[in-house]
């Protein structure tokens, strides 16, 4: 039990700092642009806004070029990916990027296969896992946080209060279960444990559809994006993995510090684009 209280305490600190780059403070929903603008104090191009006239005509030219590189690559992965399903790609970065060159395919998308489910041998496991995907699919569309949050603890089966934050919620449930007898117990607070790795799994997730809108934004490449994709991907089969409370935390600390770094980069881009817009 004290196992399990420590690593539900370190997924809720991860998860809050994940958060800041998904939802923003609670009960409010922002927009990739907004995480962007409000935290550009990190960008290391912060500066760059205070150069005179021939700075800026340098830093527009540079941001025409790396646009129409983007624009180049885009066409390049949009013929190639035309015709697939993305599904067949062999690896997780190609599945991601075929998935970013058909963003304007939703039907294509709507039948892609989650990547946690593909690795099921089972095919009733492999549907009830996509079946689960698709309950928590309309959560991460909502902009508001509180609303996010408590539509995937409803499809997850966490308990949902107004007002109730998502940790008061995981203590309410294990105090339901120590007033159980001592095996039923045990079986419950394993129960909440799985349905406290299914909420951050959630939060991984919405991390993974802010990258791929800050892609489609232009603030990051679709093989940075890509590349954050497989790493994301990665990261939740070695939580998994992991047999011990520290490792899942250290885990989650890499994948915090992978985050950040592409997030600068995200915020330098957007910063250079929003410069050259208003020259």
């Amino acid at each position: 039990m004290k196992a399990f209280v420590i690593l539900v305490t370190a997924v809720m600190l991860l998860s809050v700092a994940f958060a800041q780059y998904d939802d923003g403070p609670r009960g409010r929903g922002r927009g990739s642009d907004d995480i962007l603008d409000n935290s550009a104090s990190d960008s290391p191009d912060d500066s760059d806004g205070r150069l005179g006239s021939s700075g800026d005509d340098t830093r527009n030219a540079m941001i025409r070029t790396r646009m129409m590189s983007q624009d180049k690559m885009r066409s390049s992965y949009k013929e190639k990916y035309r015709d697939d399903d993305c599904n067949s790609p062999t690896t997780v970065r190609e599945r991601a990027l075929c998935q970013l060159s058909n963003s304007d395919d939703s039907q294509k998308l709507a039948n892609v296969i989650p990547e946690e489910c593909r690795k099921l041998e089972s095919n009733d496991d492999k549907r009830a896992c996509v079946q689960k995907q698709k309950q928590l699919s309309p959560c991460h569309e909502l902009s508001n946080s509180d609303d996010k949050t408590d539509c995937a603890k409803r499809a997850i089966g966490l308990k949902v209060q107004p007002g109730m934050r998502l940790g008061n919620s995981i203590r309410d449930m294990v105090a339901d279960c120590r007033s159980s007898t001592t095996n039923a117990a045990s079986d419950c607070v394993s129960g909440v444990q799985t349905r406290v790795n299914q909420m951050l799994k959630f939060r991984i997730d919405s991390l993974e559809v802010k990258v791929k809108d800050l892609a489609q934004k232009g603030y990051l490449t679709q093989d940075e994006a890509a590349d954050f994709i497989a790493a994301l991907n990665t990261a939740k089969e070695k939580y998994a993995a992991s047999p011990d409370v520290a490792g899942k935390t250290a885990v989650l600390q890499e994948l915090k510090n992978t985050l950040s770094a592409l997030m600068q980069k995200a915020r330098a881009n957007y910063q250079a684009a929003k410069t050259g817009a208003a020259s």
